[in-house]
């Protein structure tokens, strides 16, 4: 594959996962009424997990670092700044921002592998054909 080809590919990986981290933040704010605090956290780390198994590694870390942020900038107090004001937040926060990125680095692992697998087995068998 050329270079060309590859940042294309790249960039829409990267790309993916950045929307799925505004599709989070558009639905986290949706279900802020009905949720409250670490739940909605939960609407992040499932963007993560998307990320994950449908970009790779790569894209899963950009988005678990993203949702991070959107999360503490848009649902910790005080709103729309990066400082986090209650100290139970910053647990909240810390064991947020480490299961996310445990998730992403899990599930972007085992797509890459899988592609990785996918593709030894494809050259295995193009290896078998030709010798016969």
């Amino acid at each position: 594959m050329d270079r060309a080809a590859t940042f294309r590919r790249d960039l829409l990986r990267y790309g993916a996962a950045v929307g799925l981290v505004l599709l989070a933040i558009a639905g986290a704010h949706l279900a802020d009424q009905a949720l409250t605090g670490a739940n909605l956290a939960m609407v992040f780390l499932l963007c993560v997990l998307l990320a994950a198994v449908g970009a790779g590694l790569g894209p899963a870390l950009v988005a678990a670092l993203l949702a991070a942020l959107s999360y503490n900038f848009f649902f910790l107090e005080p709103l729309h700044t990066f400082r986090i004001g209650r100290p139970g937040d910053v647990l909240t926060f810390a064991v947020f921002f480490a299961v996310a990125l445990a998730t992403g680095w899990l599930g972007g692992r085992a797509r890459d592998n899988a592609a990785r697998r996918a593709a030894q087995a494809a050259a295995t068998a193009t290896l078998l054909d030709a010798s016969r």
